[in-house]
């Protein structure tokens, strides 16, 4: 979204109007189309529009090792790729889309296998699988089966592609390497899983892995900056939205994700703090200096922002409910 984005108006938080694109204020528009709320206000938006378009999709059983081993390929095979992986197996499911001016050819959902399967007895199963976590091994299994093993063709409008459903709710941790990483990204995490499968009270994942690949783009603080990334996501459904253990599998994935030089999804939880962002991002020390300029009193400081962004124990003057100012120091994340 913020690579769409031609022209925006921000308040900053000394009341200022300041209005930037790519001639004006060059430096405060590649911050603001990603600031997280740093930096102001925003309170207008140009986007650039195209003429709507359909999407022909075709989604196919593939192997791991195949979409690994011929990475570079896969990615180019059309203009929009993701896929997902199935862990306990080597079974994935490639989805690939290109522009066409064919007639639509909506995707007809089974009310058998994409409702009753895909949906209710999948959630029965996965809250069984809450007392019997070794169940589900069989369940990714079970699903890829069911679901995913054959070919599935459809032409629609483009929103209609690209959306789908997410089924019921979940926990999601999601973050960007760069896309040449994502096959060694995908074999670590398979041979934790694995190992995990070995031991009697190891960490139980459930499908999917999903993997998409975005192009590179000079806003600041996207995870796309400067660099084509593989958005690599892990899921762990929450079977009529009772807890699942997760904050293993988490901690495992995240540190595998620094390793490869992963940044973190803004909108998904996660513990990469100012240090760890400072080097993950070439231009954060900007951004930092930057949000200084456009909020010296700390009027749009809040707690993620003092979390992930400040420099620890740096003091922030904000405003206080009354007439006067409140000191506040950003304290070191608690892990």
């Amino acid at each position: 979204m913020s690579s769409t984005i031609t022209h925006l108006v921000i308040i900053d938080g000394t009341g200022r109007r300041r209005e930037c694109s790519a001639t004006v204020n060059p430096d405060l528009f590649d911050a603001a189309r990603c600031s997280i709320g740093a930096l102001g206000i925003i309170t207008q938006v140009t986007i650039q529009c195209e003429p709507a378009y359909k999407l022909h999709a075709v989604q196919t059983p593939d192997k791991l090792d195949h979409i690994l081993d011929s990475l570079n390929e896969v990615v180019f095979s059309a203009e929009h790729v993701r896929f997902w992986w199935f862990p306990y197996t080597d079974n994935v499911a490639v989805w690939r889309a290109n522009r066409t001016t064919l007639p639509k050819l909506p995707r007809v959902k089974s009310l058998w296998r994409d409702r009753l399967i895909g949906y209710h007895y999948f959630q029965l199963r996965l809250l069984k699988s809450r007392l019997t976590p070794n169940d589900l091994p069989s369940i990714n299994q079970e699903q890829f089966s069911h679901r995913f093993d054959r070919r599935v063709e459809y032409i629609d409008d483009s929103y209609k592609v690209f959306n789908f459903d997410c089924l019921f709710p979940h926990h999601v941790n999601e973050w960007a390497v760069p896309w040449e990483k994502a096959a060694d990204v995908f074999r670590q995490l398979q041979a934790w899983i694995m190992a995990e499968e070995q031991k009697p009270d190891g960490a139980r994942v459930q499908f999917p892995v999903q993997a998409r690949f975005v192009k590179d783009s000079n806003v600041w603080l996207s995870p796309t900056y400067d660099r084509t990334v593989c958005y690599i996501a892990v899921i762990m459904y929450r079977p009529y939205d009772r807890a699942v253990p997760y904050k293993k599998y988490w901690r495992v994935y995240e540190d595998i994700m620094r390793t490869q030089g992963g940044r973190p999804h803004w909108a998904k939880a996660h513990k990469m703090y100012y240090f760890d962002l400072k080097k993950a991002y070439p231009k954060f020390d900007d951004f930092v200096k930057l949000r200084r300029e456009c909020d010296p009193n700390g009027i749009f400081v809040n707690d993620y922002i003092r979390r992930h962004i400040l420099p620890p124990d740096e003091p922030i003057l904000t405003s206080s409910s009354g007439s006067g100012s409140q000191l506040l120091t950003c304290e070191k994340p608690k892990l």
